[in-house]
């Protein structure tokens, strides 16, 4: 599966629990280099967070390396 197939079902499965407005909390390990906002997926992926208004909550390092997630 490509990052943007990845993206795409990803949408899918989150329309339907946006649209019920009922509370969400997604947590997860997406496992992309969200640190580098020039990196295609991570563009795609941060737009499709900011089309149905959510918001990365991780402000700090997570990983040993420095990083916000595993990269």
């Amino acid at each position: 599966m490509t990052i943007i197939s990845f993206i795409e079902e990803f949408s899918d499965f989150l329309e339907p629990i946006i649209l019920s407005r009922d509370p969400l909390f997604l947590t997860g390990d997406f496992d992309m280099s969200f640190d580098d906002h020039n990196h295609t997926a991570a563009c795609h992926f941060f737009d499709l967070l900011e089309l149905i208004s959510l918001n990365r909550r991780v402000s700090e390092s997570t990983h040993e390396l420095g990083h916000g997630c595993d990269n």
